[in-house]
């Protein structure tokens, strides 16, 4: 069974049980808080990180999160958070 025919079998099984897709695909996640926190859910791994600039690999591409005094207030193998004046998330 090829990596295609296992997403269309999860996306069959979301849309039967009427349950969100992203968890079950293994998408990224990113939820804002105001402009003061970001949370990156079911990330591939730390890019780079600075107080201008947070970049995390995902099955998408890399979420860039840009901004003023960011910090990393907590990393998980499945979870990134990060606080300071977010300015701008992207998908690249």
């Amino acid at each position: 069974m090829g990596p295609n025919s296992t997403n269309r079998l999860r996306q069959k099984f979301a849309r039967t049980f009427e349950l969100p897709a992203a968890p079950l695909m293994d998408y990224a996640i990113v939820s804002l808080v105001g402009n003061m926190e970001a949370r990156i859910t079911n990330h591939k791994g730390l890019l780079q990180y600075n107080t201008a600039c947070v970049k995390a690999n995902s099955l998408q591409g890399v979420i860039e999160v840009v901004g003023t005094g960011l910090q990393i207030k907590s990393f998980s193998s499945s979870e990134i958070r990060i606080t300071g004046e977010i300015q701008q998330v992207m998908l690249k």
